[in-house]
C-alpha cells in the first residue's frame, strides 16, 4: 500500500518535475537567445564602425590629394613656367651663321635643317638717337645663300628679322623661333645684326656707324657727360642692359609654347635712346631717321622704315605699300627728297 502511495506520488511529481525542467529550460534558452541578440547588436556595430573607419581612412587622404592638385593646378602663384630658358652653352657661343665650306655640316649649325622648335614668340625693339628713330632692316639673322643636299637653303638663325606684316609685325619685330630652349639677350640680338650688316647710317650726318650696343655705346654713339644711353621696358627704366633677355618679354600673343604668354603676358616693348634730353620713353611718331645698311658679302636688302610704339594699322598699310615700292625700285628711295642713301 505504501508503496503504491509512493509510486502514485513519483507519478504525480513527474508533471511537475518535468514542467519545472521545461520552465528553466526556456528561461535558459531566453538568456541564449538573449545573449546571441545581443552578440549579433554588437557584432553589427563593429562592422558598421569598422566600414566607417575604413571609409575615414581611405577617404580622408584622397580628399586631401585632390584638393591639393587642385589648388597646385590652378591656384598656385609659384608654379613654374612650362618652359625653363636656358643659357646659351659657353661651347655654342653667340648665334653665328656657318662657314660656307662644302664640308660644314649644317646640322650642328645655329640653323638646323629638319628640327622640331623648341620656342616661338616676337619680342619689339626700337631704336632712338636723339629723337631720332632708327628702323631694323629687314633680313637680319637670315641668309639665303647656303646649300643643303643641292638645293638653295636658307640659313635663318635663332634670332632674325622679317619685312612687317601689318598689324601683326610692325617695325622692329624681332622674331625668335629656335630648336633650343635659350635664353637670348639684347647682346644677341646686336652680335647677329653686325653679322648680317657691317654698319648702319643714321641719317646722312653719321655714315656708317657700327652696330653695337653696350652700356656705354649704342651704334658708335658714346655716353659721355651729356649724353646717355638709356634703356626702356614697358616704357620704366630698366638697368638690364645688354644683358635683357627677350624671352621673357613676348611682344605678340600666339608664342609657342602658348602657356608662355599665360605666364609672361604679351605687348611688351624694349626701346632704346641715345640723348642729352631728359629719361623719357616716347610712344608717338617722330621724325624718321634713314637706316642705309653696308652688307658682309650678303644679299643687300634697303627698305625705308618709319617707327613708333606702336603702329597704328593705317600707318602699316601705308608703310607696307612704300616697302613693296622700295624692294622693286631702289632708285626710289633716292627720290624721296634726298632722305635715303644707298651704301654700296
Amino acid at each position: 500500500m505504501a508503496k503504491r502511495r509512493l509510486q502514485v506520488q513519483s507519478s504525480e511529481e513527474e508533471p511537475a518535475e518535468g514542467r519545472a525542467g521545461s520552465a528553466e529550460e526556456r528561461r535558459s534558452q531566453r538568456k541564449r537567445d538573449r545573449r546571441r541578440r545581443e552578440a549579433q547588436g554588437k557584432g553589427s556595430e563593429i562592422k558598421g564602425t569598422s566600414r566607417l573607419r575604413r571609409g575615414l581612412v581611405l577617404g580622408i587622404p584622397a580628399g586631401v590629394v585632390v584638393i591639393a592638385v587642385v589648388v597646385l593646378v590652378f591656384f598656385n602663384p609659384f608654379r613654374a613656367p612650362c618652359l625653363s630658358f636656358e643659357g646659351i652653352p659657353s661651347q655654342s657661343g653667340v648665334p653665328a651663321y656657318p662657314s660656307h665650306n662644302a664640308s660644314t655640316d649644317l646640322t650642328s649649325s645655329w640653323c638646323p635643317p629638319g628640327v622640331s622648335t623648341a620656342e616661338s614668340m616676337t619680342a619689339f625693339l626700337q631704336i632712338e638717337i636723339q629723337h631720332q628713330f632708327v628702323g631694323l632692316p629687314s633680313s637680319i639673322g637670315r641668309n639665303s645663300t647656303y646649300t643643303y643636299l643641292g638645293q638653295p637653303y636658307n640659313c635663318n638663325l635663332p634670332l632674325n628679322t622679317q619685312p612687317p606684316s601689318p598689324p601683326a609685325s610692325p617695325d622692329g619685330t624681332i622674331n625668335i623661333l629656335s630648336p633650343w630652349p635659350y635664353a637670348y639677350t639684347l647682346s644677341d640680338f646686336f652680335e647677329v645684326w653686325s653679322q648680317s650688316y657691317s654698319g648702319v647710317n643714321v641719317n646722312t650726318t653719321d655714315p656708317n656707324q657700327p652696330i653695337t650696343y653696350t652700356s656705354t655705346d649704342l651704334l658708335g654713339f658714346s655716353a659721355d657727360a651729356t649724353h646717355t644711353i638709356t634703356l626702356f621696358v614697358d616704357n620704366q627704366v630698366s638697368s638690364s642692359g645688354p644683358s635683357l633677355e627677350l624671352n621673357t618679354l613676348p611682344y605678340g600673343t600666339s608664342s609657342y609654347p602658348s602657356c608662355i604668354n599665360a605666364v609672361y603676358g604679351s605687348g611688351h616693348t624694349v626701346l632704346l635712346t641715345y640723348t642729352t634730353t631728359p629719361k623719357v620713353a616716347f610712344s608717338v611718331l617722330s621724325p624718321a631717321a634713314t637706316l642705309s645698311t653696308t652688307t658682309n658679302g650678303l644679299t643687300l636688302v634697303q627698305e625705308l622704315f618709319y617707327t613708333s610704339v606702336p603702329h597704328p594699322a593705317v600707318i602699316l598699310h601705308e608703310l607696307n605699300v612704300e616697302h613693296a615700292a622700295a624692294a622693286v625700285t631702289p632708285g626710289w628711295l633716292l627720290a624721296r627728297s634726298g632722305t635715303a642713301t644707298l651704301v654700296a
